[in-house]
């Protein structure tokens, strides 16, 4: 939420097949739980580790217990095949 006269950037990149100079690469990552892969997400993921710094210890447990069992009810409790995708491009400057 914006601030009275705050200002907002938002940006959006066309979807990569419309980019021809830009490759798809996807990996698949394999973890034994969705709970597993939530513990690392709370770890590792800047939002995340944002909103844990935000709120008090007791209401970001509250909030991660709520997002897991979700995240199980939904997926199942694992193993669990996490599809990542990478949009990279390649170039080589000319000589000269």
């Amino acid at each position: 939420m914006l601030r009275p006269g705050g200002r907002a950037v938002v940006s959006s990149w066309v979807p990569a097949d419309r980019a021809p100079v830009i490759g798809d690469v996807e990996h698949v990552l394999q973890v034994p739980s969705v709970l597993d892969y939530w513990r690392t997400l709370e770890r590792c993921t800047p939002p995340l580790l944002a909103i844990q710094e935000a709120v008090p210890v007791s209401r970001w447990a509250e909030l991660s217990g709520a997002i897991a069992r979700r995240l199980e009810a939904r997926f199942g409790p694992g193993p669990l095949g996490v599809p990542l995708r990478a949009f990279l491009g390649a170039g080589t400057r000319s000589p000269g």
